[in-house]
């Protein structure tokens, strides 16, 4: 007959109720559903509203939502996966410069990020029948806008994974998607609570989206957006690369062993 011994159970719960409070127990536990619920709470909102061209506006987001999030993801998982193949010391061993790594996983980023979006498109052209490139040639700017916040949001989940060593891998997801709620991705960023508007108009991204959705709700694209966002971005991304320089110069110092 099968024994079961409760003071094992026990003594197995307590042990795993030990590491509750990692980040990444809390991210799953708080994060996704928070995550979930604001963000298809608001795009909800908006559908009731009776906006046209829905499928089109969904469909080009998922795409050009890739060009920032394949690049910020490639960035912070170069380094991830260096501290995880406990190599991330030998690397800068060797006469490898900080500023040479950077330039690969960035040039990494682009090449996978086109690997993803022609998949992406094409798939969307097969399940859909869509051409997500109905946008023609203005679909560049947005992508390369993207790319640019990309590498921005990438950098500073880098820093944060420096600062708290490999503990602090969620943050290469957490980081990014935290992101979505206030740059109106999936949705205009009026249809977000006023605390929320203010904060979203410090965000690239945000003038991205909306001058794609004007595409196809108007017609016209809102280049004063583009630039607006072109000038936040040439803002963020140098604070953002100095911000990664610091926290790796410092980890260097105090030695980067101890981030395997």
């Amino acid at each position: 007959m099968l024994s079961i011994s409760y003071v094992r159970v026990f003594a197995l719960c307590k042990r795993y109720l030990a590491t509750f409070f990692h980040l990444g127990q809390v991210q799953d536990l708080f994060f996704w559903p928070s995550f979930d619920i604001f963000i298809w709470g608001m795009a909800g909102s908006w559908m009731q509203r009776g906006d046209h061209h829905l499928v089109p506006i969904f469909l080009t987001a998922i795409v050009l939502w890739q060009c920032a999030w394949r690049n910020s993801y490639e960035i912070s998982m170069g380094l991830m996966e260096e501290i995880w193949n406990r190599n991330l010391v030998n690397l800068f061993a060797t006469p490898i410069k900080l500023s040479e790594w950077v330039l690969a996983v960035m040039l990494m980023g682009i090449l996978k990020m086109l690997i993803t979006a022609t998949f992406a498109w094409g798939f969307i052209c097969l399940l859909y029948d869509y051409n997500v490139l109905n946008m023609g040639w203005f679909f560049l700017p947005h992508a390369f806008l993207l790319i640019l916040s990309g590498w921005t949001i990438g950098f500073i989940a880098t820093s944060c994974i420096i600062a708290m060593g490999n503990r602090g891998y969620v943050f290469t997801w957490m980081i990014p998607y935290a992101f979505i709620p206030f740059s109106g991705v999936y949705y205009p960023a009026d249809i977000l609570p006023v605390w929320a508007q203010h904060l979203s108009k410090f965000l690239p991204m945000t003038y991205i989206f909306a001058s794609a959705r004007s595409f196809f709700l108007q017609g016209t694209m809102l280049w004063e957006n583009l630039i607006t966002a072109f000038g936040l971005s040439c803002l963020y991304l140098p604070l953002a690369l100095l911000l990664f320089v610091y926290t790796f110069k410092r980890a260097r110092t105090r030695g980067l062993a101890r981030l395997e």
